[in-house]
């Protein structure tokens, strides 16, 4: 997976490059991987990695795979505009 640090070449195809080097946010549908994670938090890889790894951020484990599902990383990020 690439870095998140707005390298076309680094992009999974659901995402594009938008005004410059800024990612496009991801599509709504389905489940999100980690670039897309990052593309709508605007954080980088590495923050998303360590936050999931330490079970803040929700995801799901698909065999050696991890997805997130949108609805619940924009329930994250409510709560943490609540002060969870």
């Amino acid at each position: 997976m690439g870095n998140c640090d707005g390298n076309d070449e680094s992009l999974p195809p659901r995402l594009s490059i938008v005004r410059g080097d800024e990612p496009a946010l991801p599509a709504e549908d389905g489940l999100w991987t980690r670039d897309e994670v990052c593309a709508y938090l605007k954080m980088g890889s590495t923050w998303v990695r360590e936050k999931t790894a330490s079970g803040e951020l929700p995801c799901l484990k698909l065999g050696r795979s991890v997805r997130y599902s949108p609805a619940a990383i924009k329930e994250w990020v409510e709560q943490q505009g609540r002060g969870r």
